[in-house]
């Protein structure tokens, strides 16, 4: 896991990037991303379609899927 968030009091900074994620090229309203929040702890952040520095690469060609 390479995603860490750093919380800022009201809010968290996210960085880092995620590959190969099964329909995150797919239009939604929300993500859901998991991510570090500490040495040991995992969490998962809710993101809104549209926030800044949230993008998607190109869609993979993956044998078996038909979209």
């Amino acid at each position: 896991m390479k995603s860490f968030a750093q919380d800022n009091g009201d809010h968290f900074v996210l960085n880092g990037s995620k590959a190969f994620i099964s329909g995150a090229g797919t239009p939604g309203n929300i993500y859901l991303v998991m991510c570090k929040t500490g040495q040991k702890e995992v969490s998962c952040l809710i993101l809104e379609d549209g926030m800044k520095g949230l993008s998607f690469g190109a869609n993979e060609s993956k044998m078996g899927w038909n979209v």
